[in-house]
């Protein structure tokens, strides 16, 4: 965790933070968020978040909008934040909607003071859910004022009529159960697990046993045995010309259960501590429905409107206008409920809203008062108009969802990735797209018994968070049916069943909380690497026992795919650079001990371009070492290394001088990673409260790197902001050392040139098992004082520094373990490979 320490992070944190969004400089911009404004403007009148949008960087922008900068500001010229975009930004593009989203509910959108009532419930945003079920009526939950109440008059007074089981949003009613969920009797609810169960054999061969064994789900195409022939009757049927067999009633049965399906997975993957209500969000779970509306409405418009121009903006508003409606009436239903989960296994993808503006363009052509206005119409510069009708439907869409999402912040929404197999990142569908926008929604791709990503599934290494099982999944029917469906619909309501198990076992967790363990807690996969931001698929018993060990509130930057590159990326072909380092004692090529070097270990580096201080002791257990020569962080060999088992055990320099040694204990090597090159203490406290340990870092000023390790067995950690090595520094220390914390990790310098700007940074820890600790400096290299610990059996532990400015601390080890110190000076790698082979 993080020690708040009594030193600025700069001098001028606003004109710093403007320079760190000029430059796109994402992971400075997050630290200097900690105390600078996010909406401070510079003396013409822009904001950091106009700045970024100058950029095009779509992740600086987010941390700036997570950390509540506002979209809807002008500068001193009149320019919106928008308008700063670079004209390649415009059109479908991510900066672009992402800004238009947050502009459209940070002018609209009210969100929720209070925390979720109910927050293992699971609101089924889908068709419907049928509430007789077998399997879930005993979980469902029914709104009991409304079911003892009056019918058509609203009993408990929430806006919403007759609202027992649930919602319609599209049509404004109570959510109902069709027709086809109506078994009157045994014998009909038997002849339905009949056609079930042959439907059920056409993905599983050997489900249901021997019970009709030699029929198929073909023998029913001439059969009238139906309830809807039973109930409707067959003239009616014949009359009006449906071709409603027994086969395809049956398939019309298994497709009117998507949301009853959904329901039941969401309830199995809960544990059976998930409650369930249903909300049928309307249109978008129904393309061809949405595209008529949009139809009807541009045929109103069409003769109305002068110009293709007027046409459009009119529109433009009309959609907004609707979706500020809707998204109000389904946020304001959600609250009702209490709900802490909503799943949303239903979608859109761009090629429906650019279909749709095709069709909507042909439409004025036709109906328009000036057609031949279409082939002159160009974006007028500063309308808000910038892409095409296309892009203005995907907006509308965003806009009803991003309300809902906005105002009901503490509420997870996890969404199915889509069965498109198209890269999200890309296609930026709805709402599925916009888990990359909030930190309290998650998208959700399918992958089959193999963990491998299902061929219908769509993915995205931004925007795509987590995979799940998706495939051929058992799941409840309407009627009290059982059967299999296939999507990442299914995907979806697997991870929403978890996130309310871990919601009801720990209610003051929060929605972005939730989000961080579920992406935090999953299986890594190599294949996954590349297809969801997190590489893995999700681990339920994994992420129960993260929820458990979580701090609420932890910050929820969502910075882990950044993790392991540092600020400026090396070409991980290159492992260093291959050029003369002069008396930094660069040496092309790692230098290495192996098994049958007998001799002393590095334990211990510190110091910066040519002064180096390396401590090696015998007897430590690595059967092998390697030290990599100064240079860039060699990303790509880390990773390697890693890869075969290695762990970083020290590392030393700054800026583009780092040295890394690495060792090999015969044994897989712990977990690692790497954060910086910043300051981050957003990241090391995320990575902190789920169990990762600091165990060695190196920088100075605003370059760091810090490795963290799982595993460690450490309990907690401090560290401080870097700053002075003075007394007040000292005396902190020191009381923590008298009450058993130790010191793990050490790094800084003073500054020659401005004392203020000295940088220390020391990392302590409880649990270590580490004996008593003594420290001194900064000053010259402390021989006597070194001499005069190792008598009394102490050792050195850590060290940092450079010319006659260095902190050392030495550690009570066992005397029987030798420890040998180098002179100073440029690093020797001659020196270190002869103590590799030397016997003790």
């Amino acid at each position: 965790m993080l020690m708040t320490w009594p030193y600025p992070v700069a001098a001028d944190s606003k004109a710093d933070l403007h320079a760190a969004c000029e430059k796109g400089d994402v992971e400075r911009v997050r630290l200097l968020l900690n105390d600078a404004d996010a909406n401070a403007a510079n003396e013409h009148g822009e904001t950091p978040l106009m700045l970024a949008a100058k950029t095009g960087n779509f992740e600086l922008c987010r941390a700036l909008l997570w950390a509540g900068a506002r979209a809807t500001t002008s500068d001193n010229s009149g320019k919106k934040v928008r308008d700063h975009l670079k004209m390649e930004s415009a059109g479908i593009s991510p900066v672009n909607l992402l800004l238009r989203c947050y502009a459209y509910v940070q002018t609209h959108g009210i969100p929720a003071r209070t925390r979720p009532s109910r927050p293992e419930l699971v609101i089924i945003s889908d068709n419907f859910i049928d509430h007789d079920n077998r399997d879930l009526k005993a979980r469902y939950w029914v709104n009991q004022a409304e079911l003892k109440g009056k019918a058509g008059v609203d009993d408990d007074q929430n806006g919403f009529v007759d609202d027992v089981h649930g919602w319609n949003a599209s049509a404004d009613e109570p959510l109902r159960v069709p027709l086809l969920a109506n078994v009157a009797d045994k014998a009909q609810e038997d002849l339905l697990r009949r056609f079930v169960t042959l439907l059920n054999r056409d993905d599983d061969p050997g489900y249901g046993g021997d019970e009709w064994k030699d029929q198929t789900l073909e023998d029913l195409e001439g059969a009238y045995e139906n309830p809807l022939v039973r109930q409707l009757g067959f003239d009616v049927l014949e009359e009006s010309g449906v071709d409603l067999d027994d086969r395809v009633f049956t398939r019309m049965l298994a497709a009117a259960s998507h949301g009853t399906h959904v329901a039941g997975i969401v309830l199995k993957s809960s544990g059976g501590k998930a409650l369930l209500h249903g909300m049928m969000h309307g249109r978008f779970q129904m393309p061809k429905e949405a595209r008529s509306e949009l139809v009807n409405l541009a045929r109103r418009l069409a003769p109305r409107t002068i110009s293709y121009e007027q046409f459009l903006l009119k529109m433009r508003q009309s959609l907004l206008d609707n979706a500020l409606k809707e998204g109000r009436r389904r946020s304001a239903y959600l609250r009702t409920t209490g709900a802490g989960v909503v799943n949303m296994s239903w979608g859109q993808t761009k090629t429906f809203f650019l279909r749709t503006a095709m069709q909507l363009q042909n439409i004025y052509r036709e109906h328009g008062l000036d057609p031949d206005s279409i082939d002159s119409y160009t974006c007028p510069a500063g309308l808000d108009l910038c892409g095409d009708l296309g892009f203005e439907l995907l907006v509308n869409a965003a806009a009803e969802l991003a309300l809902l999402f906005h105002e009901n912040p503490d509420v997870i929404f996890v969404v199915s990735a889509g069965n498109d197999a198209e890269d999200n990142d890309e296609e930026l569908p709805s709402p599925a797209y916009l888990s990359r926008f909030f930190p309290n929604v998650i998208t959700v791709a399918s992958v089959d018994e193999d963990n491998e990503l299902s061929s219908f599934s769509n993915y995205g290494s931004a925007s795509v968070q987590v995979a799940a099982p998706g495939e051929k999944i058992l799941s409840t029917l309407i009627a009290s049916q059982q059967g299999f469906m296939s999507g990442t619909s299914m995907a979806s309501p697997a991870v929403a069943g978890v996130a309310a198990r871990i919601r009801a076992a720990h209610p003051r967790l929060t929605a972005a909380d939730v989000r961080l363990i579920l992406e935090r807690s999953v299986n890594k996969l190599g294949n996954l690497e590349s297809e969801v931001a997190s590489g893995g698929v999700m681990d339920a018993e994994a992420a129960l026992a993260l929820a458990a060990d979580w701090t609420a509130g932890s910050r929820a930057d969502l910075t882990l795919a950044a993790l392991a590159r540092p600020r400026k990326p090396v070409d991980e072909g290159i492992l260093a650079s291959e050029k003369d380092e002069g008396t930094n004692g660069h040496r092309s090529g790692e230098v290495s001990a192996t098994a049958e070097d007998k001799g002393a270990r590095v334990t211990a580096i510190g110091g910066f371009a040519d002064q180096w201080r390396v401590v090696m002791k015998h007897g430590i257990g690595f059967l092998r070492q390697v030290v990599h020569p100064v240079g860039e962080l060699p990303i790509g060999w880390i990773r390697d290394k890693w890869n075969d088992g290695w762990e970083i055990t020290s590392i030393g320099g700054e800026n583009e001088h780092w040295r890394v040694v690495m060792s090999h204990t015969g044994k897989p090597g712990r977990e690692q990673k790497l954060v910086g090159l910043d300051f981050d203490t957003g990241s090391l406290d995320d990575l902190q409260s789920i169990g990762w340990r600091i165990t060695s870092h190196a920088g100075f000023v605003n370059s760091w790197v810090f490795v963290l390790t799982r595993d460690t067995g450490w309990k907690e950690q401090l560290y401080p902001l870097p700053g002075s090595f003075d007394d007040s520094r000292r005396k902190w220390l020191h009381e923590h050392l008298a009450q058993g914390w130790r010191i793990t990790s050490l790094a800084g310098d003073d500054n020659e040139k401005d004392r203020s700007q000295d940088s220390w940074s020391v990392v302590i820890t409880r649990g270590t098992n580490l004996g008593e600790q003594v420290f001194t400096g900064p000053a010259a290299w402390p021989e006597a004082w070194i001499s005069a610990n190792a008598k009394n059996g102490f050792q050195i532990s850590n060290c940092s520094g450079f010319d006659d400015h260095w902190v050392v601390v030495m550690t009570k080890g066992s005397p029987s373990l030798p420890q040998t110190i180098s002179e100073g000076g440029a690093w020797d790698d001659a020196w270190v490979q002869r103590l590799w082979k030397a016997e003790e």
